[in-house]
């Protein structure tokens, strides 16, 4: 499928460890797989379904910009043609890849190849009845929670 970049950057880099495509502003590139088509199109202020392509699909990336996991597959024992499966199927941090690979080299995708999961922000503290009692002005402290914080002293 034909995709062309709508996006406002000068460079998009999105998507490039699984398709080895940089995009520029209207640009049109042939992106084999269904799937991956699907994903940057879920991205409508980003990525468009095109007609003809503008300028020919990139060539497979050349070694130097060879994906991390690549070669930990190789040395699982991953054939060439089975890499680059993983590779179609968006990489090992996508569950068609992660599938790809476990099938292929009999082991569990390595933590450092999976996605990474979005921090969550620390809770606030919760405040103890002394502290609620402190905080309210004189006379609205709660009376358990005043003798709480009378006790406590």
């Amino acid at each position: 499928m034909k995709i062309k970049y709508v996006g406002a950057k000068d460079v998009e880099r999105a998507f490039q460890e699984q398709t080895g495509l940089e995009w520029r502003p209207g640009d049109v590139h042939e992106v084999a797989d269904e799937a991956m088509c699907e994903r940057m199109l879920a991205h409508p202020d980003v990525f468009a379904a095109a007609g003809p392509a503008s300028k020919p699909a990139a060539p497979p990336s050349p070694p130097d910009a060879a994906p991390p996991w690549l070669a930990r597959a190789m040395e699982l024992g991953c054939t060439d043609e089975q890499c680059q499966a993983i590779f179609a199927a968006g990489g090992p941090g996508t569950e068609a890849g992660a599938k790809a690979w476990t099938d292929f080299t009999g082991t569990e995708v390595p933590a450092e190849f999976k996605p990474k999961a979005a921090a969550s922000a620390p809770s606030a503290p919760k405040k103890t009845a002394a502290k609620k009692a402190a905080a309210k002005p004189d006379g609205e402290a709660s009376k358990p929670a005043a003798k709480k914080a009378a006790t406590k002293k």
